[in-house]
């Protein structure tokens, strides 16, 4: 089966600026399986054992003081690359608890994700 390593940054959605001291939940099913935090500059990383074959993957989900708990993850949209008004939008929807994260399958060496975080209004 082996290990992959899960690697990103944690990012504020409104600023894009990188969450220093975010903490991250890696589950399997209802069950906390692995803890990180980001460092100085956002940066995570956790080593996990590799899931090939299993649809139901591991759900991440950080949290900041200040910041809904709900996350948005890098691979669905291109974040860094939307507009104030958009990223707004998200935040809004975010907020609502519309977030929809997909199962994360570790499958190789190393997974990079990149999570944001939701200011409080």
């Amino acid at each position: 089966m082996g290990q992959g390593v899960l690697h990103g940054r944690i990012f504020d959605l409104k600023t894009l600026k990188p969450l220093a001291g975010a903490r991250l939940t890696i589950k399997r099913g209802d069950s906390a399986f692995a803890f990180a935090a980001s460092g100085p500059d956002g940066w995570y990383s956790v080593l996990l054992p590799r899931l090939e074959d299993d649809s139901d993957g591991y759900q991440l989900a950080a949290q900041q003081a200040d910041y809904t708990s709900s996350a948005q993850y890098e691979g669905d949209i291109p974040y860094l690359k939307l507009s104030a008004s958009e990223r707004e939008h998200l935040i809004q929807v975010a907020q609502d608890g519309d977030t929809h994260p997909s199962p994360l399958n570790i499958a190789s060496d190393y997974v990079r994700r990149d999570v944001f975080l939701s200011p409080r209004r």
